[in-house]
């Protein structure tokens, strides 16, 4: 019997062990800002070095993963059951278990929650936190829409008319090379702190894209495997900003406001060194879409005086992105957002999915007090 329960207390050890180091070092990185530093560095290195690792493959490993993980997890379980009975297959099980979850909890903390406990993004750039009034808001709005109108004039398209980027292995090495250009020193602000490793360009999916559109998601960061995955159901008027926001996770930036901002941001403070200058389109018309629906909440009027200003090319790149979304308008996609707004509150941001929304605090401490230009 004592041959038997060595390796079971070994893996449980192991998985125990594993937990402990988690716990301490997210305590660490959250409580002691002389160890975050530190830690939030080694975290960003080691995921930008997964990242490099998996990059080898050209779709993303943590598609498999997600596919294979249960069944592989219940195949495991039905062999030990079988294969030693139902008392020590259980205990053999639980053992294996515990050392998976254990490491799955040291990766996450290693890769990514560590990075939650970071300075918040408006105080590394700077930026003043207040309270903003509707009237301040609305000039956001008009500033956004202009921007997004005159962008919408130098965007690639398509013989329908619709925004075209083009492929997309091209939109993601523009937002890697504009996280290079950040990471150099060559925009506005610092809004990434440099590691060792500069991570891979995000991957699309092949596996996963309409189920995830049906989720309500367009992309996602995998710590484990260092990846940044995007949906290849995105459309295009929003793809390059989803690939931006997915790439700030893989650089460290954890909080899903101050993803958002920062993909605004690096692609602005870049557009005129990419390839494409029309690429910064995508962000113009995320940060409207962000600052119009928080002004269709706070002031009608307002908000319908700024739309009926939208351009004719601006309105039909709309209304292609609204359409995309009501088609996947069911339940499935109301589980989907539950799931997630659980994580994001897990994660430490109480506001779960509409912390995506408060982008639009950083955005107006941006344009009233920074150099939004």
């Amino acid at each position: 019997m004592k041959l038997h329960r060595k390796p079971i207390s070994l893996w449980a050890g192991l998985g125990l062990g594993f937990l402990a180091a988690a716990l301490v070092i997210q305590g660490l990185a959250v409580s002691f800002d002389v160890y975050g530093a530190g830690l939030r560095q080694l975290g960003r290195a080691f995921s930008a070095l997964l990242g490099w690792v998996f990059s080898v493959l050209p779709f993303p490993v943590s598609e498999w993963i997600l596919v294979l993980a249960l069944p592989a997890l219940t195949a495991a379980a039905i062999v030990l059951l079988r294969r030693h009975g139902g008392k020590e297959g259980f205990k053999r099980l639980l053992s294996g278990l515990v050392f998976v979850a254990g490491l799955t909890a040291l990766l996450f903390v290693l890769c990514l929650g560590v990075q939650y406990g970071a300075p918040a993004i408006d105080r590394r750039l700077a930026l003043p936190t207040a309270a903003f009034s509707t009237e301040q808001l609305a000039s956001l709005t008009d500033y956004l829409l202009t921007k997004a109108n005159e962008a919408a004039e130098a965007a690639p398209r398509g013989a329908d008319g619709l925004c075209d980027f083009g492929r997309f292995r091209d939109m993601s090495r523009q937002v890697a090379g504009a996280y290079r250009i950040v990471h150099a020193g060559g925009a506005r602000y610092m809004t990434v702190e440099r590691a060792l490793l500069n991570p891979a360009p995000p991957k699309k999916t092949l596996l996963l894209g309409k189920v995830m559109s049906y989720l309500g998601i367009s992309g996602y960061y995998f710590p484990w495997t260092g990846e940044a995955v995007v949906s290849d159901d995105t459309p295009d008027v929003m793809l390059p900003t989803t690939i931006a926001h997915e790439a700030a996770h893989a650089h460290g930036i954890a909080p899903e406001n101050a993803a958002n901002f920062v993909a605004i941001l690096a692609m602005n403070d870049t557009s005129k060194a990419l390839p494409d200058p029309g690429f910064s389109y995508s962000t113009w018309f995320a940060a409207y879409l962000y600052a119009g629906n928080a002004l269709y909440r706070a002031d009608y009027a307002r908000w319908l005086d700024i739309y009926l200003r939208q351009s004719p090319l601006l309105v039909r790149d709309l209304a292609a992105y609204q359409a995309h979304l009501d088609q996947y308008a069911t339940p499935v996609r109301d589980a989907g957002t539950a799931v997630n707004d659980t994580y994001i509150k897990a994660t430490g941001q109480p506001a779960g999915v509409q912390s995506y929304g408060q982008v639009v605090d950083l955005m107006l401490s941006w344009y009233l007090y920074g150099d939004c230009g």
